[in-house]
């Protein structure tokens, strides 16, 4: 059994367990995990593992490297479903270059997308490295139907105002 098929198992375990979401036995699937990597390091920090209905994300398991969940989280549905996310947002490269490609710059080339997370790993997102003609990049994330450029720690919010003077 490789990796992925583990880690599929795995939340299948804990689903029987009772340990992540009731709904994985009304209609919906587990699909293939997928790496999330470190920003700073690229090494595999945990795996995304999305389950769904139809071609709607219904919510996602996120596992350690040693299998421990790290998090279940759901999505509301609405109306039949109606407000998931669309599953393909979240796991289609194509799509995923397609949304980066709406904010790129012009002359900017993307490359191929990393699931991986902006600053903390509760936000998970797919970073998209963008190469402009002279070879200088810059990064673009995705996360869902949302993109935007990574930004510089002096672009960040200071909480609770800036350090005393003197």
């Amino acid at each position: 059994m490789n990796e992925r098929e583990k880690v599929r198992q795995r939340v299948g375990e804990l689903a029987e367990a009772g340990l992540i979401d009731e709904e994985l036995s009304e209609g919906t699937r587990v699909l293939d995990p997928i790496p999330v990597t470190a920003p700073a390091s690229g090494e595999l920090h945990s795996w995304f593992v999305p389950v769904a209905r139809d071609e709607r994300l219904t919510g996602f398991a996120q596992l350690l490297p040693d299998l421990q969940l790290m998090r279940y989280s759901t999505f509301p549905s609405g109306e039949g479903g109606a407000a998931l996310p669309d599953l393909a947002d979240w796991t289609d490269a194509t799509r995923i270059r397609g949304r980066a490609e709406q904010i790129a710059e012009p002359g900017e080339t993307v490359g191929e997308p990393v699931l991986t997370y902006d600053r903390d790993a509760s936000r998970l997102a797919w970073r998209v490295p963008a190469t402009d003609q002279s070879g200088g990049s810059r990064a673009l994330f995705v996360a869902g139907a949302s993109a935007y450029p990574e930004r510089s720690e002096s672009e960040e919010p200071e909480i609770g105002g800036p350090p005393p003077s003197g």
